[in-house]
């Protein structure tokens, strides 16, 4: 059998972009999730990043993961936040049901008394389109 001709897509989508920062104060219970950024359901993220402006000055280690509900580490595991750096994010494929992109600490030690970051999600939307493009 041959194969057959694909209908060319020609909708345009462009990539959503979502932002929120965080603190020591919001993350001082550690392995306690934190809802961060509400993602609509279809939605599939394509990138992002944690970026860590301030170091944390926890003892002996502190990490973040970035998931959600069902998969706390889906997008992430065990970024290092006692370095000021950017850590990309790993996208999946999941497509998401709606629930909230959360983050959880893992921290070992002495609590924090500094520390700051970001965590940016870039995701698409099924069967969105903002701009057609003529084939």
């Amino acid at each position: 059998m041959a194969n057959t001709a694909l209908r060319l897509a020609n909708g345009r989508q462009y990539i959503l972009s979502a932002e929120v920062a965080f603190t020591y104060l919001n993350l001082a219970d550690t392995a306690v999730a934190v809802p961060a950024i509400k993602l609509p359901y279809g939605a599939q993220v394509v990138g992002g990043a944690v970026i860590v402006d301030t170091a944390f000055d926890t003892g002996t280690s502190a990490v973040l993961d970035v998931g959600d509900s069902t998969t706390a580490n889906r997008y992430k595991n065990d970024v290092n936040l006692k370095t000021a750096a950017l850590t990309g994010l790993v996208p999946t494929g999941y497509v998401s049901d709606g629930a909230d992109i959360q983050i959880t600490p893992v921290l070992v030690g002495t609590a924090a008394t500094a520390g700051a970051g970001r965590l940016r999600v870039d995701y698409v939307i099924a069967n969105r389109a903002q701009e057609v493009q003529t084939n």
